[in-house]
């Protein structure tokens, strides 16, 4: 069986890194993009199973990435999100995203 692929568009090298790290020992094949406006463009040319997107690219949010991929029928999913907002922890205080 062959590995999953993973697409993770991050426009910070040291977190598109440690990502494609742990995604790849646990087994995953990654594939990485630093622009959000070229993230449609790969994720039609790879196929992968899954993408994983910065909300915070410079060129063209994550959000936006989302938009332009929802037409292709392959992406499915939901973004996962608390009710609450999400918070990223871990970096100093927590930081609320905004919407």
């Amino acid at each position: 069986m062959d590995a999953a692929v993973v697409r993770v568009v991050d426009d910070e090298p040291n977190i598109a890194e440690l990502l494609t790290d742990a995604l790849e020992v646990s087994g995953f094949r990654v594939r990485t993009a630093a622009s959000g406006t070229r993230a449609p463009e790969h994720v039609g040319r790879d196929r992968p199973d899954i993408v994983l997107l910065d909300v915070m690219l410079p060129d063209l949010d994550g959000f936006a990435v989302a938009q332009r991929l929802r037409p292709d029928p392959r992406p499915e999913g939901e973004v996962p999100r608390r009710p609450a907002g999400d918070v990223i922890t871990g970096l100093g205080r927590p930081r609320r995203w905004p919407r």
